[in-house]
């Protein structure tokens, strides 16, 4: 079977499945991103790209057109999105050119999606797009209860959601023992408001000193505002430690007793690292978004 795999980005789960793609004899052909190549061509070398594509938004013209030639010059069986732009675009592009060819998107987050939010009709709600492959049974879940709501024949048309997730365990091998001496927490999230970080900052410093027995272990990029935000008051330097961006944090996760999600808003919902704990068998503080 030939593939054709258009993403923006990727993570290890993206790239397990390409891997298992090419293990299984099929012939795959990624179009990805320049930013994203570097860490394509050093974890999955054995995945060929076939064209770099940079994408600028949902509806870049010359994205766009390049998705369109090479569904005409790959010639693949099925069209696989990994993200909701590269699908969008994908959609965009296999209709300027009347293509047939079955779309297949991805989806991780939980929330997120409206029948109201006339994008998400380009993209997960699509009649082109033949199927959706989700993350978790959550997610799927999710979908499904919106189209009965909705009742639209497409999207109930089986099997429109599928989960073929199968856990976080092979991250296991390459784990770190865990350091018993004191109780610590696991983040890994930017620092855009969504995130919740502040909320989080506020949390602790709300709590009575006598409770102050534990670590908050950060991982990700954080603004210049919230690293000086934490250098500059006393209990948040003792207390929360800001590991900055650093590949692979999921890993970071077996050094953890907990992991918390501060989430704000909807659209970040029941996102991979969640799921990633509880692979790991940590409890999870989250919001209800």
């Amino acid at each position: 079977m030939k593939i054709l795999v258009a993403s923006t980005a990727t993570d290890i789960y993206c790239e397990q499945l390409l891997i298992a793609f090419v293990q299984a004899g099929h012939q795959v052909g990624l179009v990805s991103d320049p930013l994203n190549k570097t860490t394509m061509l050093e974890r999955t070398p054995d995945v060929p790209i076939l064209a770099d594509v940079s994408v600028q938004g949902r509806f870049d013209t010359q994205a766009r057109d390049q998705y369109a030639h090479h569904i005409e010059t790959f010639q693949p069986d099925i069209i696989l999105t990994y993200t909701t732009r590269a699908l969008n675009l994908m959609v965009l592009a296999a209709n300027k050119i009347k293509s047939p060819i079955p779309i297949i998107g991805h989806r991780g987050a939980l929330g997120g999606l409206s029948f109201f939010n006339p994008l998400d009709w380009l993209t997960y709600f699509n009649h082109r797009v033949n199927a959706i492959v989700c993350f978790s049974r959550a997610v799927e879940q999710a979908l499904i209860l919106r189209s009965k709501r909705k009742r639209l024949p497409h999207l109930l048309k089986k099997p429109k959601y599928l989960t073929i997730y199968q856990g976080c365990y092979f991250l296991l091998e390459n784990s770190s023992v865990l350091d018993d001496e004191v109780f610590n927490f696991s983040v890994i999230a930017n620092d855009r408001p969504i995130k919740g970080i502040d909320l989080l900052l506020d949390a602790i410093l709300l709590l009575p000193e006598s409770e102050i027995d534990f670590k908050v272990n950060i991982y990700g990029e954080m603004s210049a505002r919230l690293v000086d935000r934490v250098k500059l008051n006393n209990r948040l330097t003792r207390i929360v430690l800001l590991h900055g961006y650093i590949k692979n944090a999921r890993l970071k996760l077996s050094q953890a007793h907990a992991y918390i999600q501060p989430t704000l808003a909807p659209g970040e919902g029941f996102g991979n690292a969640v799921a990633e704990a509880m692979g790991f068998g940590l409890p999870v503080i989250t919001s209800n978004v």
